[in-house]
């Protein structure tokens, strides 16, 4: 087994939110996020999750089903994240400022229902990038 490379990626101070990447063998990942803040607000009858310290959102008709959809998703984002770049720094974006303060602040909404989550994910990446080359076929010109 070769040496397992860990490049933890912390976005904030104690207490906030975390991420670790743990890059096994170029093919095996452990992916761990821990404390990401998840605003849950209700819009028109479903409910919505906007991950603050992740550019991430998910919703459900029901908070539960918000809260699933959003685990769910975030680890399959994770999955594409690792197949396209090999790892997740991209994904370590906070939502947008204002749209922040929209769900947080915007009385049309109610109360907004702030969630804690912490996930620890297991990723088997065949390889980095889906496509290896570009095959190109070439028309001989007919013989004279």
């Amino acid at each position: 087994m070769s040496d397992i490379k860990i490049k933890k990626l912390t976005r904030a101070s104690k207490g906030k939110a975390r991420a670790i990447h743990a890059n096994i063998d170029g093919e095996n990942h452990l992916v761990g996020f821990g404390n990401l803040r998840v605003v849950i607000v209700e819009d028109d009858g479903s409910w919505f999750a906007q991950g603050l310290d992740i550019d991430y959102a998910a919703q459900g008709s029901t908070i539960d089903e918000a809260k699933d959809n959003f685990a769910r998703g975030l680890r399959a984002t994770i999955d594409q994240h690792l197949c396209s770049r090999a790892n997740i720094r991209s994904l370590l974006r906070g939502a947008p400022a204002e749209l922040c303060q929209h769900l947080l602040l915007d009385s049309s909404f109610g109360t907004a229902q702030l969630e804690l989550l912490s996930q620890v994910s297991a990723h088997h990446v065949h390889e980095a990038m889906p496509f290896k080359q570009i095959s190109y076929l070439v028309a001989v010109a007919a013989a004279a």
